[in-house]
């Protein structure tokens, strides 16, 4: 049975991460949402690592306990590094993080880190605000807590929050030359 208990979004940052292969600590998760809240991919990132990694969220794969290491069943190396192509299975998802994680000078050369901070949702949401709870398996995004006057009242996450988002587009123009490049999508087994 999953720990009816929600988890606020800065319970997984810096956190002991068991994987299959070995325990890392100081990783940060961060969920990848639809508007309705459905998680769909995690974003993994090692506090020792300038490496961003992607996993689908997938029924018992993530366990966020309340005081013990948070269990991923995936090998860390297998895990898929997020590249300079915005990914597909994360077009049109959003993540929240408030901190601004990718503004670290770590990330000031990673190629995805422009498109990956364009789905940081963190600006749009009601300042009023103050945390957003997920499931323990990760599943959802279920409540957020949000501050009226003096008092502070838990909803549960509204679909209508935040405005539709556009699909990415396929090209991406270079930031300091000017070009412009154009991605395609090719998979070998579609030549």
């Amino acid at each position: 049975m999953t720990n009816p208990l929600p988890v606020p979004a800065g319970r997984l940052r810096g956190r002991t991460v068991r994987f299959l292969d070995q325990s890392v600590p100081g990783v940060s998760l961060f969920p990848f949402f639809d508007r309705g809240g459905e998680v769909r991919q995690v974003m993994i990132v090692l506090s020792d690592s300038q490496e961003l990694y992607l996993l689908g969220w997938g029924p018992h794969r993530f366990r966020v306990p309340v005081w013990d290491a948070v269990i991923v069943r995936q090998e860390l190396v297998t895990l898929r590094r997020i590249g300079p192509t915005p990914l597909q299975a994360i077009d049109g998802l959003l993540h929240y993080d408030p901190w601004w994680t990718l503004d670290d000078d770590r990330y000031a050369n990673h190629p995805a880190r422009r498109w990956l901070k364009a789905s940081n949702c963190a600006n749009e949401l009601p300042q009023n605000l103050s945390k957003v709870w997920y499931r323990r398996d990760l599943a959802r995004l279920r409540w957020v807590t949000i501050r009226e006057d003096n008092n502070i009242a838990i909803k549960s996450w509204p679909k209508d929050m935040l405005p539709e988002r556009p699909k990415a587009k396929t090209s991406l123009p270079a930031e300091s030359t000017g070009q412009r490049i154009t991605w395609r999508h090719d998979p070998i087994w579609m030549r």
